[in-house]
């Protein structure tokens, strides 16, 4: 048997519905991520005997 009109415009509403919520969790989900995860930046080395030092070469 057919299904009748009413019952595909259910269904297809339902499939609309459960659409729209993974697309809002998805988007919540992304927002409240934050940025891109990356390695983690050190600040700049202020002469070249401390860069040494983070690399432990023992400059004499």
């Amino acid at each position: 048997m057919r299904p009748s009109a009413a019952e595909n415009f259910a269904a297809l509403r339902l499939l609309t519905l459960i659409a729209v919520v993974a697309i809002v969790a998805t988007a919540i989900y992304s927002a409240l991520a934050g940025a891109v995860r990356g390695p983690p930046v050190s600040p700049p080395a202020a002469a070249g005997r401390d860069i040494l030092t983070r690399f432990c070469i023992a400059r004499r």
